[in-house]
């Protein structure tokens, strides 16, 4: 072969070789671009959880932040079309172990297709077993709600919480021991009332009242009452008897509370119609109905004292007002009213200014494409911001909890995007957000999770009523919090107790503010935490405000 010959072979071994490199990376390149899920993200936000501040990634890449978000892997729908299992254990929060004999309640506020019930519907309930376990087959998938207590134990609910098809749902509730309120039943006269009935309730409690029946001398014993404010009615056959409230501080153990029944009198109300056309379906005397006569009077026997009724056109109110029914009197009391039509069923539900459901449903995803064995979810609704300064602060969220990876949620249409929240326990979060009116019918949305961190405590020293507000609606305030001067999300929980958790901080040093910090720390102490990739810097009890140095990351490490 000549010198030129050879040198055309060599350039021709070379070209090929160089086509052949050049036709891999483009078929690599190809399989990589190519979409290998039917549910990619509607839409993925770059945007952090604290609003208005750029996510930072983490330096050099370590922990795997800053890492390409990884290719989603085909998932099927979950759907509520079917059943699922609920694994409930009931332990004490002191000790950690499982409560024998406690009550379980499982109940449901919404329908299948997410609109609201009338009334919560009782699903099923049960006692734990010797290790405080009960489960429950074959349960309808929806948004559950979840609540155990015990004889001494206080009443603990997880709300919100969701089941898919073929899926199984844990609930771990943390019982604490209640306060005992005791006292003596006892007639106008001052004699002991014996084996009558009293009922007791608190404002936040969802199992029902609890029930004991006086001994021989009239005395009777309520244990497990939390703290706040609660009822005490005696059931007499004689007719109805009057509410008697009591409040226990969040440290109170006992009361004593002897309870004086007044005379029993009969009582009569006359509507007096004013305008308006419709009828009334019934008079009730705090929530107990009178018995209607022929003559259009409304009638019962109760027990004197300041009284308040209510004229109903079903559950519509005509007309309410306070009563004094007394010993000796004649007590007939004349209650105008303007009629309308009734309101029944949807109608008491409905505010023809809210939009109604729309099904979201998808999967949580970590960055490496593994799914996530419990999550939180939030979704942002249309809030009542008439109260609120900046609407971003204040927007209003529909929150919910998942076992395993997979959500389905009917939450409200808000007429424009709405922002959807996912996070861990670990402190990992991430965001998307959805688009329901650009979107017909049920919407798809993966989550992919940041490698983020969270921190947790718990705050001392609330005033009583402010601890109030949080102990019957615990995130109510939770987006009062502040970290970098920033309001924040959804991803904010404050307990009834005052234990908080926060997830989605993003790498690195931050100072928090807000609910976390007033009214104990001055100006320029605010707390200031390390926060790491996975990892939930826990703060303690916060009764004032945390200064100090900031701890490196190795003593971080070094505590784990």
């Amino acid at each position: 072969m000549t010198a030129r010959a050879r040198w055309i072979a060599f350039l021709g071994i070379v070209i090929s070789l160089g086509l052949a490199a050049l036709l891999r990376h483009g078929l690599v390149s190809r399989r990589e671009m190519a979409p290998t899920t039917a549910h990619l993200p509607a839409s993925k936000s770059e945007r952090p959880f604290l609003f208005g501040h750029p996510l930072m990634g983490w330096e050099g890449g370590r922990r795997g932040w800053g890492a390409a978000p990884p290719r989603l892997t085909m998932r099927p729908r979950p759907s509520l079309k079917g059943t699922g299992r609920v694994v409930v254990k009931v332990v004490s929060a002191l000790t950690g172990e499982g409560l024998e004999g406690a009550s379980v309640l499982m109940s449901r506020e919404l329908e299948p297709d997410g609109s609201r019930l009338l009334e919560p519907e009782t699903l099923a309930s049960a006692v734990t077993d010797a290790a405080g376990h009960v489960g429950f087959d074959t349960v309808r998938a929806g948004i559950l709600n979840v609540c155990a207590r015990g004889t001494s134990w206080r009443e603990r609910c997880e709300r919100n919480v969701g089941v898919v098809a073929g899926g199984v749902l844990e609930v771990r509730l943390r019982l604490v021991e209640g306060a005992t309120l005791r006292g003596q039943l006892l007639t106008s006269e001052g004699s002991p009332v014996p084996d009558a009935e009293l009922v007791s309730w608190s404002r936040d409690e969802w199992m029902g009242p609890r029930k004991v029946r006086a001994d021989a001398q009239g005395r009777f014993e309520f244990r497990g009452i939390p703290p706040g404010f609660g009822w005490v009615m005696p059931r007499m056959t004689e007719g109805k008897t009057d509410e008697r409230w009591f409040r226990f501080s969040p440290h109170e153990r006992s009361q004593e509370y002897d309870i004086r029944l007044q005379q029993f009198v009969p009582l009569t109300l006359i509507p007096v119609h004013q305008g308006g056309r419709g009828r009334i379906t019934s008079v009730t005397l705090e929530s107990t109905p009178l018995a209607r006569h022929q003559d259009g009077s409304w009638r019962g026997r109760v027990e004197a004292g300041s009284r308040f009724v209510e004229l109903m056109a079903g559950c519509r109110t005509l007309a309410s007002d306070f009563v004094h029914p007394a010993a000796g009197a004649a007590n007939v009391f004349r209650i105008p009213y303007v009629a309308a039509p009734a309101y029944t069923g949807a109608e008491c539900l409905a505010d023809p200014m809210m939009p109604g459901p729309f099904e979201l449903a998808g999967h949580v995803l970590r960055e490496d494409g593994a799914p996530v064995e419990r999550f939180h979810l939030a979704v942002e609704v249309r809030g009542d911001n008439r109260y609120a300064h900046y609407q971003e602060p204040f927007a209003s969220f529909d929150r919910y909890r998942f076992s395993g990876s997979s959500f389905v949620v009917h939450p409200q249409h808000k007429g424009r995007p709405q922002r959807v929240f996912a996070w861990t326990d670990d402190g990992r979060a991430g965001e998307a957000v959805v688009d329901s009116e650009r979107d017909e019918g049920p919407v798809s949305v993966d989550i992919v999770l940041k490698e983020t961190g969270g921190v947790s405590g718990r705050l001392l020293g609330l005033y009583m009523e402010e601890w109030e507000r949080y102990r019957l609606n615990p995130l109510s305030h939770a987006e009062r919090v502040r970290v970098d001067m920033l309001p924040l999300g959804p991803t904010m929980s404050i307990d009834d107790d005052g234990t908080f958790f926060l997830a989605g901080l993003s790498p690195g040093v931050h100072e928090l503010g807000g609910k976390l910090l007033e009214p104990y720390a001055s100006f320029g102490t605010a707390p200031r935490v390390l926060t790491l990739p996975g990892v939930v810097t826990e703060l303690g009890d916060l009764s004032r405000g945390l200064s100090g140095p900031v701890p490196s990351e190795e003593d971080v490490a070094a505590s784990r």
